[in-house]
């Protein structure tokens, strides 16, 4: 009996010992294996078509990206290379606008396609009105009421980057017009120039890059990263001057920055001269971000048809002497990304010399 008992014990210690072999070495890994009652299965996951091995997913050969497996796989491309990253976002994706009975299909597009970005991206919408507030969280986003604004009530772009560096721990944070969609491309640059190892590092940051614009998107073409690619085909990529969302760090001086308004003229090309000027890291993201614009029947000019357009330039001349406007285009950063045709990844690379000029002269205390 004693010796009968002996063998139980033994086996049971090898039995562990053979569990804790395999669990070292990432061979049985409980996240990705199925458990029952009777034993283990390894398993395909059936709710986003993707086959998990060890710590990553694997999209199977001709799959719909875009589809299903859509969140699951952008969550993977920021938390594999962050083990750690639960404790910090990626991104706060954040924008402001004012209910438009034309608008509404433009602005669901916004609320579902940024939502496809969570966890690791949170969605931010800064606003007063009940309406929109009551929409942004019927999608998961989160609403910050509007502090400052110009005094023609529009809404100051240095305070919400404040604002939203004091709410939420991340590691960029963007104002984006609330008309742009993006694919997942957003989450593949924003992953490399965090992971780059030719970047500065100490110095502050502004990701920009140009837009396509298309006109009247449904919700049916917004509705994968698939179809907004297939509906790029029919816009074209606008002006380099023309700046649509604006990614930066911690780093980025805002409590510097002129009391710019948004959708108005001069604030984009402001920023990236001010960024150039301040030797900070800008980058061009245009090749690896599609930014989709939704045209509407009011153009893809509508800030510079709106009242009081001069009021940046005014805000900018109270503190600067001479600013030359055509250095702040995306095609003056110094930075730019592409894919790698080998790997099809993000790479991040020095931009070869250009012809922008760099002129933003403040004014003398006594002056302003």
């Amino acid at each position: 009996m004693c010796s009968v008992s002996s063998y139980k014990v033994w086996a049971f210690v090898l039995l562990v010992s053979g569990c804790l072999f395999f669990i070292q070495r990432g061979l049985l890994d409980t996240r990705y294996w199925k458990i029952s009652n009777k034993h283990l299965l390894k398993t395909k996951n059936t709710t986003n078509n993707s086959i998990f091995i060890t710590n990553r997913t694997v999209p199977p050969e001709n799959s719909n990206f875009g589809e299903k497996n859509t969140e699951h796989s952008i969550s993977h491309i920021w938390s594999d290379q962050n083990p750690n990253s639960s404790a910090e976002l990626l991104l706060v994706l954040f924008t402001t606008w004012k209910m438009e009975s034309d608008k509404t299909t433009v602005y669901t597009n916004t609320f579902l396609n940024w939502k496809k970005f969570k966890p690791h991206v949170q969605p931010v919408v800064f606003t007063n009105e009940s309406a929109v507030i009551k929409q942004a969280m019927e999608h998961g986003w989160e609403c910050q009421p509007l502090l400052h604004v110009s005094p023609y009530n529009v809404p100051i772009l240095k305070y919400m980057y404040i604002q939203v560096q004091q709410k939420y721990r991340s590691r960029f944070y963007a104002y984006v017009n609330s008309d742009i969609l993006f694919d997942d491309g957003l989450i593949k640059t924003l992953t490399a120039v965090n992971s780059s190892t030719s970047l500065p590092k100490v110095t502050p940051l502004l990701i920009i890059g140009q837009r396509t614009n298309v006109l009247n998107v449904t919700l049916a073409e917004s509705s994968t990263f698939q179809k907004l690619h297939e509906i790029s085909k029919r816009g074209r990529l606008f002006h380099t001057y023309a700046e649509d969302y604006f990614i930066t760090d911690r780093r980025f001086p805002w409590e510097t920055i002129p009391e710019l308004a948004i959708g108005r003229p001069a604030y984009d090309n402001f920023l990236v001269l001010f960024a150039r000027a301040g030797n900070m890291t800008v980058i061009d993201s245009t090749a690896t971000i599609l930014a989709v614009h939704q045209t509407t029947r009011k153009g893809n000019n509508e800030g510079r048809s709106r009242d009081h357009s001069r009021y940046n330039f005014e805000e900018i001349n109270k503190v600067y002497k001479t600013v030359e406007y055509g250095g702040g285009l995306t095609s003056c950063s110094n930075w730019i990304t592409r894919y790698n045709t080998t790997t099809k990844k993000v790479t991040v690379f020095q931009r070869p010399k250009h012809a922008c000029n760099l002129i933003l002269i403040p004014k003398t205390i006594k002056n302003r």
